[in-house]
């Protein structure tokens, strides 16, 4: 497939990687990242090598982990031999190995250490247009084959791994979302529970016990299942993002009521106890639950593998994700009230702790589980929690929210 630009990175820096990967294609620039583009079959190391020599411009993720890689070093030689435009993209303070200085050490790079990274991603951008335009009238930056995207509302949607677009985290989510089910374990739901403004928040269950306030943190209380939830305030939001996709633009302020979000992902066990009292049913076509190793049906009923009992709920529809919710008295929370809940307060941030990058501690306030790390999932509430209290805003699982999908939404919507 023709591209312009080659992406070298250590697998260990895959976040960044996806995330120049995504800010270049945003601007029509076509790229070739591994593994995404190694056709199946195909040799690995012939793969690399073709698409390095026929590419235009060669990006360099240097970290600390590349400038070491033997794999990144034989990428970087095989550019400099093929004669292509080498741009270091550095994101740590590091000092080059004797075998990578020997390539680049007369080559100007980026420098993407200090935050936000955004802005060092547009900067990269401008810079690959410009080396494409070298020597023709008007950069080059062939337009990526169009893909047939429905103008009307649907209820299925493309798969979006957090994992891919993780810079972008918080450009919102696009209504009903599903992830690859060759994942172990994948999908998610989050419940919440409307409230008034106007008569303080009160939510739709019929027993409603009295808010607890945490020492300095938000308001919590325990429904009638011993479900821990968070009163998010009501007020307005910047949504969207100008940094990401077509439909995540333009940004806008939304008002929102006050209303109450699961503190966690909905686990297992939970869905199981859902499963034995109303049975897994089907509708719109399809079971609410994928029975796999993780949630399985036996003589007892429905069942949790042991090792997974805490973990998030994967392989549910979004029909099965709405029954759980009026099982529980709940719903599921619109696209904007999902947003509104895992910014967790901030505004203009990467992240719902902030501008730093992820990193895979348990406990850390910026700690997340992505699927650079074995694509499986983690006990919920592994690592520390948002500004609203909320843990697993970004990475573990894609959540689904209740709202219908139309791609041009955000440019036509008050």
């Amino acid at each position: 497939m023709p591209h312009d630009v080659f992406i070298s990175y250590s697998s260990k820096d895959k976040i960044v990687a996806d995330a120049v990967c995504g800010t270049l294609e945003s601007k029509k620039i076509r790229c070739w990242i591994a593994p995404r583009d190694v056709l199946a079959g195909k040799p690995f190391a012939a793969s690399l090598l073709n698409a390095i020599r026929e590419s235009r411009v060669f990006v360099l993720v240097l970290s600390e982990e590349s400038n070491q890689s033997v794999h990144v070093l034989r990428e970087v030689s095989e550019a400099v031999n093929s004669g292509i435009p080498i741009i270091p993209f550095r994101i740590a303070d590091i000092e080059l190995s004797e075998e990578m200085y020997y390539y680049i050490k007369s080559i100007h790079w980026l420098d993407a250490i200090s935050p936000p990274l955004e802005r060092h991603l547009s900067k990269l951008a401008k810079t690959v247009q410009t080396l494409l335009s070298v020597g023709e009238g008007q950069p080059s930056v062939p337009v990526a084959p169009s893909v047939d995207v429905p103008t009307t509302k649907r209820n299925v949607f493309p798969v979006r791994l957090l994992v891919i677009f993780a810079v972008f985290l918080l450009v919102g989510v696009l209504g009903l979302i599903f992830i690859q089910k060759t994942l172990s374990p994948s999908t998610s739901q989050v419940a919440t529970q409307s409230t008034s403004e106007a008569q303080g928040p009160t939510s739709i269950v019929t027993v409603r016990p009295e808010p607890t306030s945490l020492a300095g943190g938000p308001e919590q209380f325990k429904d009638d299942f011993g479900i821990p939830m968070v009163l998010i305030p009501s007020g307005a939001f910047q949504m969207g993002s100008e940094w990401g996709d077509d439909d995540e633009r333009p940004e806008h302020r939304v008002y929102l009521d006050a209303f109450y979000i699961d503190v966690y992902e909905v686990t297992n066990e939970l869905f199981a106890r859902f499963l034995n009292e109303i049975g897994n049913q089907e509708e719109g076509g399809e079971s609410w639950l994928e029975a796999s190793r993780i949630i399985f049906q036996s003589s007892s009923g429905w069942v949790t593998d042991t090792r997974y009992t805490d973990h998030p709920v994967v392989m549910v529809s979004w029909y099965g994700a709405s029954a759980f919710c009026e099982w529980r008295g709940a719903r599921l929370p619109t696209e904007a009230e999902w947003e509104k809940a895992a910014r967790g307060g901030l505004e203009g941030k990467l992240y719902p702790w902030g501008d730093d990058l992820p990193v895979h501690n348990f406990g850390m306030e910026n700690g997340a589980q992505f699927g650079d790390r074995g694509d499986t999932t983690v006990p919920v509430g592994s690592f520390g929690p948002n500004g609203y209290g909320l843990y697993d805003m970004a990475g573990n699982v894609v959540e689904l929210v209740a709202d219908w999908y139309m791609v041009d939404y955000y440019s036509i919507s008050p």
